[in-house]
């Protein structure tokens, strides 16, 4: 039959992706297994994971399962605007959640090992994925609503939600999901300490973004700045080994118990 279309950003954003991964591969891989994110750290390298928006699979199931094959392991329903099998959090009329090809994408999510990141997503379609899917899910980046009434950040029983299937979330910089005024890197660890204490520091996370503002995220402006955010969670009552968890064992975990079929 005739070849399949992955879109010509997509197809060269992987191509790039590969060929990095390739020219460096001393000191970084591309996880395809649950156990390679052990492997791959242990080695002393970068595990590198795989993310597409799903406006790429251009409504077509073969497309997401060639996306899979060559190396995609998490996909994210939407982004800022809806698409045919889930609509965004930006979508604020009365919108319908998922869709039945919605539904098929997850089933073969979970059928081929891609982890579902709900990232965007709106809160209709949030609760039906947790109610659906036989795999864990995440929220890569977000913050507490709690501490911060931002329409990205999650409600309390949405945390719990997420906990209780299994799910971790990331804690992004984005100081807008931080704190309205002054956004800091002890208020960033707040969020993460409320998290913990809500449903458990296992299904807490890291969740940067810093790519994703637009612009440099100022709690946490650059990588020189990391250690800052493990001496506040230190300073805050969270053990080195909780650290561990939150700075990537906790993702680890979950790419392992899901990316797997």
């Amino acid at each position: 039959g005739e070849p399949l279309v992955l879109g010509d950003a997509a197809h060269h954003a992987l191509d790039e992706h590969q060929r990095f991964a390739a020219a460096y591969r001393d000191y970084l891989e591309i996880v395809r297994e649950g156990d390679d994110v052990e492997r791959i750290v242990g080695a002393g390298k970068i595990a590198m994971v795989l993310m597409l928006v799903s406006g790429f699979i251009a409504d077509s199931i073969d497309v997401l399962r060639e996306y899979h094959r060559r190396g995609i392991r998490v996909i994210c329903p939407s982004h800022l605007s809806a698409v045919s099998w889930a609509d965004s959090s930006c979508e604020l009329n009365d919108p319908p959640g998922l869709t039945d090809f919605g539904r098929e994408v997850l089933h073969l999510s979970n059928e081929l090992g891609l982890v579902t990141d709900l990232a965007h997503i709106n809160d209709r379609a949030f609760y039906e994925v947790l109610e659906l899917s036989r795999k864990p899910v995440t929220m890569t980046h977000t913050a507490v609503c709690a501490l911060c009434p931002h329409w990205r950040c999650l409600t309390d029983d949405q945390i719990r939600a997420l906990a209780d299937q299994g799910g971790v979330l990331g804690i992004a910089f984005a100081p807008f999901f931080i704190h309205p005024e002054a956004a800091t890197i002890d208020r960033l660890v707040e969020h993460i300490c409320y998290v913990a204490e809500l449903v458990g520091v296992e299904h807490v996370a890291i969740g940067s973004d810093f790519d994703g503002l637009g612009t440099t995220p100022a709690v946490v402006p650059d990588v020189s700045q990391l250690p800052l955010l493990t001496q506040s969670m230190l300073a805050h009552g969270l053990s080195e080994a909780e650290v561990a968890q939150i700075w990537g064992g906790n993702f680890a975990r979950l790419l392992q118990q899901t990316i797997d079929p």
